[in-house]
C-alpha cells in the first residue's frame, strides 16, 4: 500500500466519522445551551439572594458580615469555574458565547466589600490589641503612635483602592 492510498483511507475514515457524529455534536450543541440557560437562572437567583441577605446589606452586623462574605466570595469562584466550562463548552461547540452581567458586578461589589471588611478588620484587632493592655502597662505614646500608625496605613490603602 503506497503512501497515497494510505492518506485516501485515513481521509476518507476521517470524513466518515465527522458525519457519523453530526448527530452527536448537535446534542451536545443542545446540553450545552440549555446548561447555559440553567445558569443564568442560577445567578439571576444567586443575585437576589444576595441583595436580600448579602454582606452589604444595611442589617448586617460587620461580624456576621465577614463570614457571609467569606461564604458568597466562595460562592462566586464556583461560579466563575462554571462559567468558564460553559464558556469553553461553547466555544467547542461553536455556539455564540455571551458575557453573565450579574456575576460579573456581583463580584465586583464583593470586592469592594472585601476592602471594606479589611478596614474593619484591620481595625478590629487594633482596638483588640489596645483593649488587652493592662492600664499599669499603658504607654500613652506607644498607644498614639500605633492609633497613628494604623489610621496612615487605613488611609493609604482606601487611597490606593480609589486610584
Amino acid at each position: 500500500m503506497n503512501i497515497s492510498s494510505r492518506w485516501r483511507t485515513l481521509y476518507v475514515n476521517s470524513r466518515t466519522r465527522n458525519l457519523q457524529l453530526v448527530d452527536t455534536k448537535q446534542q451536545f450543541r443542545e446540553v450545552t445551551a440549555k446548561h447555559d440557560i440553567e445558569f443564568r437562572n442560577e445567578i439571576e437567583i444567586f443575585r437576589r439572594e444576595y441583595e436580600e441577605n448579602g454582606p452589604g446589606t444595611p442589617n448586617i452586623d460587620l461580624e456576621v458580615g465577614i463570614e457571609i462574605l467569606q461564604l458568597y466570595k466562595t460562592k462566586i469562584n464556583q461560579y466563575n469555574v462554571t462559567k468558564q466550562q460553559l464558556i469553553n463548552a461553547q466555544n467547542l461547540f461553536n455556539l455564540s458565547v455571551k458575557p453573565y452581567p450579574l456575576l460579573q458586578q456581583t463580584a465586583i461589589e464583593i470586592e469592594q466589600l472585601d476592602k471594606i471588611y479589611v478596614l474593619y478588620k484591620s481595625f478590629k484587632e487594633f482596638k483588640d490589641n489596645m483593649s488587652s493592655i493592662l492600664w499599669n502597662d499603658l504607654d500613652i505614646t506607644v498607644l498614639r503612635n500605633g492609633l497613628g500608625n494604623n489610621i496612615y496605613i487605613n488611609i493609604s490603602r482606601c487611597y490606593r483602592w480609589i486610584t
